[in-house]
């Protein structure tokens, strides 16, 4: 997660038009821990005042600020668009946006890095391996239109 957010800041911070105007919130945390439904709510109702979109680690996340959205009586993706990661299949037919990188794209990564290795001789160094997820666009983003409604 730290990877994806410093990724997102460094991109604000070379002038994307996109974000010209973005806030980062780094959030720790899941729904696994005694106490994280209260401390969402807590921190969405804090920024989502000054946010237009939420984008989360994973899908989980993403469905439960989803649900203090609805709870809230916001229209996503009128009011706020919130976008996930990982493509659960247990959570599609909330129709979240999403990232999405297969198992079998990493696999194949993976296998074609490890070819590389076999055919080179002498030491091996670290290696950085970029994988690009697909947007799958579905029913919780929404056009930005630059300012908050």
């Amino acid at each position: 997660m730290k990877d994806r957010v410093e990724g997102f800041q460094a991109a604000c911070d070379a002038g994307l038009n996109t974000c010209h105007n973005s806030k980062v919130f780094y959030i720790s945390g899941n729904s696994f821990f005694p106490g994280a439904q209260k401390e969402l709510v807590e921190l969405f109702d804090d920024i989502v005042s000054s946010c237009t979109a939420l984008m989360c680690a994973n899908d989980e996340l993403a469905a439960m600020f989803l649900e203090v959205a609805n709870q809230r009586q916001l229209v996503v993706p009128d009011c706020i668009s919130i976008i996930g990661a990982d493509d659960s299949g247990t959570l599609r037919d909330l129709n979240l946006t999403t990232f999405k990188l297969t198992g079998e794209e990493i696999a194949c990564s993976c296998l074609a890095l490890r070819e590389k290795r076999i055919a080179q001789s002498g030491p091996w160094g670290p290696e950085a391996v970029l994988l690009k997820p697909r947007l799958l666009r579905r029913h919780t983003t929404g056009k930005y239109d630059g300012h908050k409604s």
